[in-house]
This record gives C-alpha cells, sequence and structure tokens, in this order.
C-alpha cells in the first residue's frame, strides 16, 4: 500500500507505456459496472485507469464516487479533493456536494460555495450557447440543491451564527430562484419556517412540494428518495398533520415496504389518532422489518416493544390481542427485499490501495 503523509501516493500509478484510449476504455467500463452496483469490479478498473492516467479528474472522481460505496469515506474525499484540485470544472458538479456533505463547519460551506461558483458559470455558458433545456435544467437542479445544502448548514451545524437566519432566508431564496420547478428547496423552507414558528407558512411550503414531485412519474430522474420522502412525513407529524403524514407514509410504503422507518412513523400517527388496530399492524411491522434487515438498533427494537406492549393492554381490554393483527410472515417475505450490499464497505482494509497483483 502506498501512501504520502496518510494519503494516497496517486503519482506510483503511473504507466506511461499504456495509451490515454486504454484508460478511457477501461474508464466505460467501470461506469458500466457502477451502473449494476458491481463497485468492487469496478474498483479494480479504475485502478487500472488511474495507473495510466493518474492525473484524470474524471477517473479520479469516479474512484471516488466507487469507494464511497464501498464504505471508505477516507480515501473518496482524498479521491474528490484531487480531482478538484486538477481540474475545478472538468467533471461533475457531484464532487463538491460530496466534500461539502462530508466537510464540516466552514469546510463545508467552502466547498459548497466553490461549487456555487462552477455551476453558476456552467449555466450561465449553457444559457448563452443556447443548450437543450435537459442540460440547462440539470445544471439548475444542480445548483439549486447546493444553495439548498448550504441552507441546511445554517439549520444544523451554523445555527449559532449571528447571520443564520437571514443567510438561511437568502439562501433558500436563491435555491427555489435557481430551480423555480425543484421541490427540495420547498421541503427545507417547511423546515426553516417550523423554525421559526411559521407553522402555516411551513405546511403550505411542504404541500407545494409535495404537489410538484407527486406529479412526476416514479421513473422519473427526478422522482425524489425513500429519505427525503420520509423527512417530509416527520415535518408533517412536527405541524400534527397526522393524516397527511399517515398519507404519505402509506405512498412510501406501497412503493418500498422494506424500510424500517415509515412503517414506524405509521405507527406512531396511528397510535396517536386511536387508530389502536393500525398502530398494532404498523408497530408490528416495523420490528418484524428491523429483525429482518440485520440492523442491530436496540434501542429502537426496545421502544417498538415497549409501545406494543402498551397497545397489547389496550387490545385485552377489548377482548382482543396483538395476534389479531399480527402480519402474516409468509406475506412480507415475499415482498420484502432486504439487499445484499449493506455490509459491503465494511472491511478494514483500504480499498483504495489494493496491491491488485492480477493486473500485472
Amino acid at each position: 500500500q502506498h501512501r504520502v503523509h496518510g494519503e494516497i501516493s496517486l503519482s506510483l500509478f503511473r504507466r506511461p507505456a499504456m495509451s490515454a484510449a486504454e484508460a478511457q476504455k477501461l474508464l466505460a467500463h467501470a461506469e458500466s459496472l457502477m451502473e449494476q452496483c458491481e463497485f468492487e469490479t469496478a474498483h479494480k478498473f479504475l485502478l487500472r485507469a488511474l495507473r495510466i492516467e493518474p492525473e484524470n479528474p474524471v477517473i479520479l472522481e469516479a474512484l471516488g464516487e466507487v469507494v464511497m460505496e464501498l464504505g471508505d469515506v477516507a480515501n473518496a474525499i482524498v479521491y474528490f479533493k484531487r480531482s478538484v484540485e486538477i481540474s475545478p470544472h472538468e467533471g461533475s458538479f457531484a464532487r463538491y456536494m460530496y466534500l461539502g456533505q462530508t466537510a464540516e463547519g466552514e469546510d463545508a460551506f467552502q466547498y459548497f460555495g466553490a461549487g456555487v461558483e462552477v455551476m453558476s458559470a456552467a449555466l450561465a455558458a449553457a444559457i448563452a450557447a443556447r443548450a437543450s433545456a435537459d442540460e440547462i435544467g440539470e445544471i439548475r437542479l444542480a445548483l439549486a440543491r447546493a444553495y439548498t445544502a448550504m441552507a441546511e448548514l445554517y439549520m444544523t451545524d451554523a445555527c449559532e451564527a449571528p447571520n443564520a437566519e437571514s443567510e438561511c432566508e437568502r439562501l433558500l431564496g436563491l435555491a427555489m430562484e435557481a430551480d423555480p420547478d425543484g421541490f427540495e428547496p420547498l421541503q427545507a423552507l417547511a423546515s426553516f419556517r417550523i423554525s421559526q414558528c411559521r407553522n402555516d407558512d411551513a405546511l403550505a411550503a411542504l404541500q407545494q412540494s409535495f404537489t410538484i414531485w407527486g406529479a412526476l412519474a416514479p421513473d422519473s430522474p427526478r422522482w425524489p428518495s425513500s429519505d427525503f420522502r420520509v423527512a417530509g412525513a416527520r415535518l408533517l407529524i412536527e405541524l400534527q398533520q397526522l393524516a397527511l403524514a399517515v398519507e404519505q407514509l402509506e405512498a412510501l410504503i406501497a412503493d418500498d415496504d422494506s424500510l424500517v422507518e415509515p412503517w414506524y412513523l405509521l405507527a406512531l400517527c396511528t397510535a396517536e389518532m386511536g387508530d389502536v388496530p393500525a398502530a398494532a399492524e404498523a408497530f408490528q411491522r416495523a420490528r418484524f422489518v428491523l429483525q429482518a434487515s440485520g440492523v442491530e438498533d436496540p434501542h429502537l427494537e426496545d421502544d417498538i416493544n415497549q409501545r406494543l406492549a402498551t397497545i397489547a393492554e389496550a387490545l385485552a381490554a377489548t377482548g382482543e390481542s396483538l395476534d389479531d393483527y399480527a402480519p402474516l410472515p409468509e406475506d412480507i417475505v415475499e415482498d420484502i427485499d432486504f439487499g445484499g450490499g449493506a455490509e459491503g464497505g465494511g472491511d478494514d482494509e483500504c480499498c483504495c490501495c489494493d496491491d491488485d497483483d492480477d493486473d500485472d
């Protein structure tokens, strides 16, 4: 394993005898493997490409993405930083987002800010060149996400800054200006309005966000992630809009019932609404999914068990039991796909610095 001051010694990858064209072939093959989630194999091809072109920012960025997927955040940051240093403009905007999201404090602001500068210049150039609507839209989306991420920093890590509230307002305004049809800044705005105790405005922003993404086709590249949808449901719960939260959570579960949090939140909502049978089923489903997924979360499991014990007492008073509302395991197991790659990044060995002897 070759390192310089704790980082990867990229210069040791050089193989001048091989051509740049060969590096591009290796990169293209690795990108195809990445689309199939074959990250370990893609990693090997990218290391070979890097030996040929050790200062290719696109190869470095791809390596960063792969090792990030493999759970090696530290070396992913090394690759992303080197990619940006070599060429701030050649490569995707995602590099800046990765670096901003993995950094803290002022460093995070600097990475997001640098990304905003690059994206703004790219947007101006694309508009001047009369680029396609799709190309311009992609840049607007990336720019809006960067502004939103910076605003969210002022709601979390930098919330004690003297100008936190005004900066958050300004950045969310810029995000919505960059991408007028964007739903992500609106959900962030809803969270911000809650922090300002402006709950009516928060609900209006949240409903507008739901309306925008709800009009998309589920196979749209802009369709929101499960995490984003769960966050939206949590905001509804915070606003005491339990019926709307249940509606959102049931829709999410219909799309993917292998996630613990939607089941748990659904159970909390239905319990709060007094629907004991629905809560009994949802809490039991949450426990089943948690146990079947192999994820250890004793605190959550204890909480679910305690809540189920309370529900069992309420059911017993009416002559019923939890078993009357227990989901049939075969019904769940047939439908739930828990995946198999979640532990792929657990190796202690640095995946960026494999000897990769089979390439020689």
